[in-house]
């Protein structure tokens, strides 16, 4: 992120934490909408939440350390 050549520390912090949040809930909805496999969404959309819950505390601790 201190490759941006625009905006303050904060700036910075809001767009990371934004980038590394999970996908939405409306990947599913749309599966479901045009006829795909939405329960294999549903699950991918579960384990992109799981993961961020490991890995978002992760960046954001690295990302006030080294910026």
């Amino acid at each position: 992120m201190f490759l941006l050549p625009f905006g303050n520390e904060e700036m910075k912090l809001t767009i990371l934490c934004a980038a590394a949040c999970p996908v939405g809930s409306n990947v599913s909805v749309f599966a479901q909408q045009y006829d795909r496999d939405y329960t294999k969404a549903v699950e991918y959309v579960c384990v992109s939440t799981i993961h961020c819950l490991i890995t978002l505390p992760l960046i954001i601790f690295l990302a006030t350390h080294f910026i």
